[in-house]
């Protein structure tokens, strides 16, 4: 199997905290990986490591070359103005070209974003939390990603949310 991102030997502490020392690992195409562990015990700040948001104390993370990754933080932020088709858009390369929209319009519609109350123009602010969740999943899966790191994903949505990602996944 193609290895996506290797890991070795990666420490971090936060202030005298240690996190986590000498980790070692690799993440293979087609991986499904969990993570399991008590509330501040570095989860967060792994996938942030792996994400290339923040950097390691010691030790080496390498990517595969081009290797395209979304990042799904436990705490998606948007522009509150932003319409459902925008925020969708947001990390596209091209947000006018027709098979951006095409695929943004595919997902929306797969995760059942809209409604009698919801359309393309309805503003980010007016969703609820977990609706900004799936919001948040299409948008990262707008990218078209080889790796996607999700920080409690579950976190804001319904049974009926769960199980569809955990489908779509």
């Amino acid at each position: 199997m193609s290895l996506l991102i290797n890991a070795f030997q990666v420490s971090k502490a936060l202030g005298y905290k240690h996190l986590f020392s000498n980790l070692s690992f690799g993440v293979s195409k087609n991986s499904v990986i969990g993570m399991i562990g008590p509330n501040g015990a570095g989860k967060s700040t792994l996938l942030k490591i792996l994400a290339g948001e923040i950097t390691a104390d010691s030790g080496e993370v390498v990517k595969q070359k081009n290797l395209n990754i979304s990042y799904l933080p436990q705490l998606p932020t948007f522009d509150e103005e932003a319409t459902i088709m925008s925020a969708t858009l947001e990390k596209s390369h091209d947000p006018y070209d027709w098979e951006e929209m095409h695929r943004a319009e595919v997902l929306i519609d797969q995760f059942q974003l809209l409604s009698n109350e919801r359309t393309y123009e309805t503003k980010v602010s007016s969703l609820s939390g977990g609706w900004k969740k799936r919001l948040a999943i299409i948008r990262e899966l707008q990218t078209k990603p080889d790796l996607f790191l999700l920080d409690e994903p579950t976190n804001h949505l319904d049974l009926e949310g769960i199980l569809f990602l955990e489908n779509y996944l």
